[in-house]
């Protein structure tokens, strides 16, 4: 896939990515932070996040709990989801890969 980039070097609605993060705790939330500041990210999602990533520019917390394996499938993919972040220890991480795809 080729993106395309405006001027200001940021790319465009078609080719920006939708990220998720599993999770709620001080490491997602720098990870969904972190993630939302890159110009090719549109917005992060967190699952399910906490105070400050509710608070945080293009970060957006999913009332899905990290360990609801069922609740996130059924959430996501997201039509624009493209790349997940999970920080969850075994066996919640090995679930999560198995049953969310990205595209």
């Amino acid at each position: 896939m080729t993106a395309t980039a405006a001027s200001d070097g940021t790319l465009s609605p078609r080719d920006a990515l939708t990220v998720l993060v599993v999770g709620g705790g001080g490491r997602e939330h720098a990870l969904a932070w972190k993630l939302a500041q890159s110009h090719r990210v549109a917005r992060a999602l967190v699952a399910p996040g906490n105070a400050g990533t509710a608070h945080e520019p293009r970060v957006e917390n999913v009332a899905v709990g990290a360990e609801d394996i069922e609740g996130l499938v059924a959430r996501h993919p997201h039509p624009a989801l493209r790349l997940r972040a999970e920080s969850q220890p075994p066996p919640a991480h090995a679930l999560h890969r198995r049953r969310l795809r990205v595209r």
